[in-house]
């Protein structure tokens, strides 16, 4: 069992996540993950928010 499989999502609080940006256009989740000073890294796109993440976390390999 991992730790998502123990944590409630509604735990988390979008906010403390002081390196990721999340944004939505029409119907399209973007994820960047972001330096100290706010520029834009890397993306991750996907239809919901837990797809943009993977997505961006797939860039990473």
């Amino acid at each position: 069992m991992n730790i998502l499989d123990k944590m409630n999502l509604a735990d988390i609080v979008l906010g403390e996540l002081k390196h990721l940006k999340f944004e939505q256009y029409e119907d399209q989740h973007v994820v960047s993950l972001v330096d100290l000073t706010g520029f834009e890294i890397i993306r991750g796109y996907g239809a919901t928010m837990v797809e943009a993440m993977n997505d961006l976390h797939s860039t990473l390999f």
